[in-house]
C-alpha cells in the first residue's frame, strides 16, 4: 500500500515537471507588424526636436482665413446643432388604394 502511495506521489511529480519543462519550452510567435513599429512615434519627435531645437524660438505669426471667411464658417457650424425641419420629398409606402 504504502509502495503504491509513493509511486503514485513520484509519477504525479514526474507528471509536473513534465508539464513545467514543456511550458518553458514554448516558442513564442514571431512579433506581427504592428509591435515591429512600438516606438517609432517617440522616435520620430525625437529626430524632429534635434533637426531644428530652435523652432519654438519662432514667434511668426501662422497663417489661418480670413475673418469673415471663419466668421461665416463658425456660424455655419452652430447652426448645424439646431433642430430644424428637413426639406425635402417625404416617401409614403401605403397599402391603401
Amino acid at each position: 500500500m504504502k509502495r503504491q502511495r509513493r509511486f503514485t506521489g513520484y509519477l504525479a511529480i514526474l507528471a509536473l515537471m513534465g508539464t513545467l519543462m514543456a511550458g518553458c519550452a514554448w516558442v513564442s510567435p514571431p512579433p506581427n507588424a504592428l509591435e515591429n513599429d512600438y516606438g517609432m512615434s517617440v522616435a520620430n519627435n525625437k529626430a524632429r526636436q534635434i533637426v531644428n531645437p530652435r523652432a519654438a524660438l519662432q514667434v511668426e505669426a501662422t497663417v489661418g482665413q480670413p475673418p469673415r471667411a471663419a466668421a461665416n464658417n463658425m456660424d455655419a457650424y452652430d447652426k448645424s446643432f439646431l433642430p430644424s425641419e428637413r426639406k425635402g420629398t417625404t416617401l409614403k409606402l401605403t397599402t391603401e388604394k
